[in-house]
């Protein structure tokens, strides 16, 4: 994997060069460094690197084709395919306390994708935020 092959993943999947140094049980600097190609990049990173990629995209294509398979069975378009997101990062890890396989910012990014790859098939498509419950005072 190439600095900039590594750089490009991490940005595409929304996750901050912080996120990888928690990931990777390094410094910050050391991502750095592996991005500008000053440090050569561990092998198991690539792979991590590779792997997580890997499935996040798995993951997209998978939710596009059964949006596209709703659509074949229905027989028509929906008004809209819906996501959702939630409103901040604080508000998304209250509910996911002991957290996910996305941080907060690669949950938004890959909302981001589907929206994205939905709107280019000619989808109209909605972001709304999650509704919380409001705590009591």
């Amino acid at each position: 994997m190439t600095p900039a092959e590594f750089k490009t993943i991490r940005s595409i999947m929304g996750t901050s060069q912080a996120d990888l140094s928690n990931l990777f049980h390094v410094n910050q600097s050391s991502i750095q460094r592996w991005e500008r190609g000053i440090a050569p990049i561990p092998e198991d990173v690539a792979r991590t690197m590779t792997y997580r990629f890997y499935h996040w995209n798995e993951h997209i294509a998978e939710t596009v084709d059964k949006a596209m398979e709703m659509v074949e069975e229905q027989g028509k378009d929906p008004e809209a395919f819906e996501f959702t997101i939630y409103p901040t990062a604080s508000s998304y890890y209250k509910v996911h306390p002991y957290g996910t396989d996305l941080t907060y910012s690669e949950h938004i990014a890959k909302v981001g994708m589907l929206y994205a790859q939905l709107l280019a098939a000619d989808f109209t498509v909605r972001i709304n935020y999650v509704k919380l419950e409001k705590e009591n005072k």
